[in-house]
C-alpha cells in the first residue's frame, strides 16, 4: 500500500538501468572484455549484475579486490568501447515502460531520467527506442560530482523541471536510488522482478515496492496523484 501524498503528480523521475531497459547482457559482456584486456580472470555475470546501476568508477573496484586505482580510466574506456558495440542489439525496453509512460502523457506528467551512466549513452539507447521525446531531463553521471545515494542528480532534474519534490516521485531498481530520493525529500518507489532486490528496495524506505512496470503504472493510477486531460 502507498501513503497519501499531496495531488496531481507534475513529474516522475526514473533510474535507467534494469528499471526502463534491461542492458545486463551488454553490460556482462563489456565487464568481461575490459577484464580480460587488463589481465584479470572472468567473473560470473550474476556478480556484475548485483553491481548494475553503480557508477563505472565504483564497479571495477568493488567487482575486483585489489584493483588498482590507476587502470580505473583505462577499464572504462575498454568497457565503453565494448559495450558501444552490442549495446543496440542487446538492449531492450523492460515490460511495461511503453504503457506506463502513455499513462504519464496522458496525465500530463513529465518524465525525467537520473542515471549513474552517461547522459549521451542513455540518450542514445532512448532514441533507438523511440522514446527520446518523452524524456525531456536526463541527469548522467557526467552531470553530478556526487553519484546516488547522493540526491545531486535528483534535485538538478527537479531544478530542470521545474518541479518541487513534492509533486514528483523516484523510481529505481536499487537501494541507491531510494537513498536518493529520500536525502531530495520525495517519495521512492521501488522496482524489481527479483523478491531478494524488492526486500532491499524495502528495507532502503521505499514507500512502494513493484515487481515490474505495469505493477508501477496500476499504483500511480491508484494512488489518485495523476489527473488525467480532458
Amino acid at each position: 500500500m502507498t501513503p497519501p501524498y499531496p495531488a496531481p503528480l507534475a513529474a516522475v523521475l526514473f533510474d535507467f538501468d534494469g528499471t526502463l531497459i534491461d542492458a545486463s547482457a551488454a553490460i556482462c559482456h563489456a565487464f568481461a572484455a575490459a577484464l580480460e584486456a587488463l589481465g584479470h580472470p572472468a567473473l560470473p555475470p550474476a556478480h556484475i549484475r548485483d553491481c548494475i546501476g553503480r557508477p563505472l568508477v565504483a564497479m571495477f573496484p568493488e567487482l575486483v579486490p585489489g584493483f588498482a586505482e590507476a587502470d580505473i580510466p583505462r577499464a572504462i574506456d575498454l568497457y565503453r568501447t565494448a559495450f558501444r558495440a552490442v549495446s543496440r542489439q542487446w538492449t531492450r525496453p523492460l515490460p511495461g515502460l511503453a504503457p506506463l509512460i502513455e499513462t504519464l502523457a496522458a496525465a500530463d506528467c513529465r518524465c525525467a531520467i537520473v542515471t549513474s551512466r552517461r547522459g549521451t549513452g542513455t540518450r542514445e539507447i532512448l532514441t533507438d527506442l523511440t522514446l527520446d521525446d518523452r524524456f525531456p531531463v536526463i541527469v548522467g553521471i557526467e552531470d553530478v560530482t556526487a553519484a546516488k545515494p547522493h540526491p545531486e542528480g535528483i534535485l538538478r532534474a527537479l531544478a530542470a523541471l521545474a518541479v518541487p519534490p513534492e509533486q514528483a516521485l523516484m523510481v529505481g531498481d536499487t537501494p541507491d536510488d531510494i537513498g536518493a530520493a529520500i536525502a531530495a525529500g520525495l517519495p521512492g518507489w521501488g522496482v524489481s522482478p527479483d523478491p531478494a532486490r524488492r526486500a532491499a528496495l524495502t528495507a532502503a524506505g521505499a514507500n512502494a515496492v513493484a515487481r515490474d512496470l505495469f505493477e508501477i503504472q496500476n499504483l500511480l493510477l491508484a494512488s489518485g496523484r495523476l489527473t488525467p486531460q480532458t
